[in-house]
């Protein structure tokens, strides 16, 4: 979902908040709580590509403290939760075909139609909006 989205918005489109809409998700609708390994699995890959294909890299040096930390809080939780191996494996598959998502990325950030302000008025926290 936040691929498709994210790159939604880097190609120019926009989003609607609407909050009357009722939203059902199926997948990991508890994060945190009861996820299998599969899904922890592809939730910390799949975060990584995310990153690596969408986000213009000026965007990633000036988040990348929050980025890491993101990160690290993964690792904490896959301690926590013994878990480690499922992230480990997460990790070296994301690394195994980053060179792919970064062919991936050139034509994103080539098409893209949203500036690095516009990116960042969408992606930024919610408790820092106005």
């Amino acid at each position: 979902d936040i691929d498709w989205d994210f790159r939604a918005q880097l190609a120019g489109f926009t989003c609607r908040y609407v909050p009357s809409a009722v939203a059902y998700h199926m997948g990991s609708a508890t994060i945190g709580a009861g996820l299998s390994d599969f899904t922890r699995y592809h939730l910390w890959r799949n975060t990584l590509w995310v990153l690596a294909k969408n986000t213009p890299a000026r965007l990633l040096v000036r988040h990348g403290p929050e980025i890491v930390l993101g990160q690290l809080l993964n690792l904490a939780v896959a301690v926590r939760d013994r878990t480690l191996l499922t992230w480990a494996r997460a990790w070296r598959d994301a690394l195994r075909e980053m060179p792919r998502m970064v062919r991936r990325r050139r034509v994103i950030q080539a098409n893209r139609r949203l500036d690095d302000r516009g990116i960042e008025a969408v992606i930024r926290p919610t408790a820092s909006r106005p």
